[in-house]
């Protein structure tokens, strides 16, 4: 989305200025090769330890907005009619037809994503479903839109994408001779290409170190050691090749490369042992199946069962989980008062049923909670570059599917640009914390009852959340604002984005 964003600026500019646009896009890739290689060599990728998760969550959040943009301006579109064949009511029945194929992909999509978790079919249906439940959705609801055809509807419901021949492009024409024609740019022009270049090249290095840190964070657990400048090396390369044979430049590495490397993780958890005096609250001594691997598809509440079955002093018999006993069960607030109490669920339920104890959780979530990591994240992520040669490889083989892909409606496309958008939220921080801002004050202490919450729930003010994450939310708007509106000027949006990073560094300090 990015580049794409910005060989529309460099079109636009080239089309004012009289260039011919294939020859000075290659100029300017070379002028971003150049600036990639010295990036390279200057060792600029040690500097990616300064990018913090602020700056890496905002851009992935942009590129998040932009995607959802590109669905509901695509959306709309469905209720126009481009050739001017169709009546006003044939204009509308095929945008409404469009708009509810969306959504219902986008339904569909998201909810045989979490295909895992259901109690129903298979495993090997449920995994299945869960990995291409896009892929899925497209060929169902491709299938699904040809019902209207026939009778007295237009063929030109719903629009379909509209792909030439791949043995018919103009690229095959004259594209590919885009380095012979390097001379029909002025030398002030080719020199001017230069501030496109070094906007793709921040751009790269940005995108670059921002994916390679979200893909290989340290709780995904990967082991292999990275190859930052390498990797920088050949995108150099490969962005002067593509330049000189009249290709755009290819590094759309969000939110693909951190989709990959969860999709890669380990299916089991472990449970690790309670330590400290829980021992104490759990009425005697630990279950025997405390320490054993648990798969996926068990949930907390399973390790409560693994509580109340715990063997209690009476000889065996069974007690009641410490957390019933407190009265709330999964409670944090409970589970804290019982830190707080001593271990003693006498005196955790009483401090918890008489002085109100989720009151203090609704007024601040600032409160260290000393509840027990039941669970670990997944013990291996199984690294390999095999998917990636394949998903290039069918990436080509699509060039030779045109009246394949002809078949397939523009209204699938938009809402698989919204489900792309949607599946990068899960695991950002930044969402997490605008989710928490339009939380009810009420219900906010539940956020710390779930197991995978931020650490930072626990021990920042709340007042600090918000002005953090307003102020990160204006950001955000603004860096949006200046790519959407600001015309040709909008090309500098990576320059801005670049500059999230000292902005972090040392401006933020001053206020927290």
């Amino acid at each position: 989305e990015p580049i794409v964003i910005v060989y529309a600026f460099m079109f636009k500019f080239a089309e004012r200025a009289g260039l011919p646009f294939l020859p000075w896009a290659a100029c300017a890739c070379c002028w971003a090769s150049g600036f990639l290689l010295v990036l390279c060599a200057a060792n600029a990728c040690d500097l990616i330890r300064h990018f913090t998760r602020f700056s890496g969550e905002l851009f992935g959040m942009l590129i998040a907005v932009l995607f959802m943009q590109q669905a509901f301006v695509g959306s709309i579109d469905e209720f126009e009619d481009a050739e001017g064949a169709l009546t006003q009511a044939w204009q509308l029945f095929g945008g409404v037809f469009s708009l509810v194929l969306c959504l219902t992909f986008v339904f569909a999509c998201m909810l045989l994503s979490g295909a895992r978790h259901w109690r129903f079919f298979f495993g090997w249906a449920r995994s299945f479903l869960a990995d291409y439940a896009a892929p899925f959705c497209l060929v169902v609801f491709t299938a699904v839109s040809f019902a209207v055809r026939g009778g007295r509807v237009p063929s030109s419901i719903p629009k379909r994408i509209d792909v030439p021949n791949f043995l018919e492009s103009s690229w095959l024409e004259s594209g590919y001779l885009t380095a012979a024609r390097l001379g029909e740019i002025p030398p002030e022009s080719a020199a001017a290409a230069a501030v496109p270049g070094l906007i793709i090249a921040v751009l790269f290095y940005f995108d670059h170190s921002v994916s390679s840190q979200l893909a290989q964070t340290r709780d995904l657990g990967v082991v292999k050691p990275p190859a930052f400048h390498w990797d920088l090396l050949w995108i150099s390369l490969v962005t002067l090749l593509f330049g000189l044979v009249g290709l755009p430049p290819v590094n759309g590495v969000l939110p693909q490369a951190p989709l990959h490397t969860k999709a890669l993780l380990a299916k089991e958890k472990e449970v690790r042992e309670q330590q400290g005096a829980g021992a104490g609250a759990f009425g005697g001594s630990r279950s025997p199946m405390m320490g054993s691997p648990l798969k996926a598809k068990d949930s907390e509440a399973d390790l409560a069962r693994l509580d109340e079955e715990s063997p209690g002093p009476g000889g065996g018999a069974t007690v009641a989980s410490p957390l019933e006993s407190l009265g709330a069960k999964g409670s944090t607030e409970c589970l804290s008062a019982r830190a707080e109490g001593n271990s003693s669920p006498g005196v955790g339920a009483a401090w918890g049923a008489k002085s109100g104890c989720g009151a203090f959780f609704r007024k601040t979530l600032s409160m260290h909670v000393e509840k027990a990591q039941t669970q670990l994240p997944p013990v291996r992520v199984y690294e390999q570059r095999w998917s990636n040669l394949i998903q290039a490889c069918l990436t080509f083989a699509l060039l030779f599917l045109a009246p394949v892909l002809r078949l397939v409606p523009t209204s699938l496309l938009w809402g698989f640009f919204a489900v792309m958008s949607l599946q990068s939220l899960p695991g950002s921080q930044f969402w997490d914390r605008l989710k928490l801002l339009v939380t009810d004050p009420k219900k906010r202490y539940t956020l710390l009852e779930e197991g995978d919450h931020s650490v930072y729930l626990e021990s920042c003010p709340f007042p600090t959340i918000v002005l953090f994450t307003a102020l990160q939310l204006a950001l955000l708007a603004g860096i949006w604002g200046v790519t959407v509106f600001a015309g040709v000027a909008g090309i500098c949006f990576p320059i801005l984005i670049m500059g999230l990073v000292p902005l972090r560094l040392y401006a933020f300090p001053l206020l927290f």
